[in-house]
């Protein structure tokens, strides 16, 4: 095997072949390194959503169980699109809920086929999730800066806050639990699965040992006889 490496060519395709396989060993490990990081945040997710729900005010941690007590202002509804249900394109349709100190709380009522939903309005008293304000990811959609817009890309309470006329909380509530015989259908609860990470891990290290091994027999056939 000596004298095949001294052969510039598979020298070359050696070093090649090591390097690939460190990758994959890596982008393996990566994946690990995902996975705890998803059963960390499972974790801290089951541990808030078990705590007994609080007034909406004196909350603030994400996936906490809020209660929310105030009165619709429907005028403030905004729709959130590209959303799906169960396949389904539609989008979310989020209404402010006016507060007892004057402030308000975006609701996410849930999935409507089409960017209309059933009117609201009076009294409310209501539990749900706390969820953080959307954030724009990567090269995603963006919304015009200026303007009052009907429909959105992301929930984002600070660009509602530029058309709303009352001060919102810096988070939203998400309404959740089982569809009903009528619209918005409530959201469903988050996933709490590890997700693909063990496979795609599992996969790396599958392609490291078939590349290792597969180059080690291709440079033994090498061998003069």
């Amino acid at each position: 095997m000596i004298q095949v490496l001294r052969r510039p060519v598979w020298a070359i395709g050696t070093v090649i072949c090591i390097a690939l396989v460190l990758l994959f060993v890596r982008l393996g490990m990566w994946q690990l390194d995902r996975l705890d990081e998803r059963r960390e945040r499972n974790d801290r997710i089951e541990s808030r959503m078990e705590l007994p729900a609080e007034p909406v005010e004196l909350v603030a941690e994400e996936y906490r169980r809020a209660l929310v007590r105030g009165e619709w202002d429907d005028r403030g509804t905004v729709f959130i699109r590209s959303r799906s249900y169960g396949g389904r394109p539609g989008v979310h349709a989020v209404t402010p809920v006016v507060l007892d100190d004057g402030s308000a709380v975006l609701v996410n009522r849930g999935w409507v086929p089409e960017a209309s939903a059933p009117p609201v309005e009076g009294p409310v008293a209501l539990e749900g999730m706390v969820r953080a304000t959307q954030e724009r990811q990567g090269i995603g959609p963006r919304d015009p800066e200026e303007g009052e817009l009907e429909q959105l890309a992301r929930l984002d309470v600070q660009r509602i806050q530029q058309q709303y006329d009352r001060e919102l909380l810096p988070f939203y509530v998400e309404l959740q639990g089982e569809p009903g015989d009528s619209l918005p259908y409530p959201l469903p609860p988050p996933d709490l699965s590890e997700g693909p990470h063990l496979g795609y891990a599992g996969q790396w290290f599958i392609f490291a040992a078939i590349g290792a091994v597969g180059w080690v027999i291709l440079l033994r056939r090498q061998r003069p006889a």
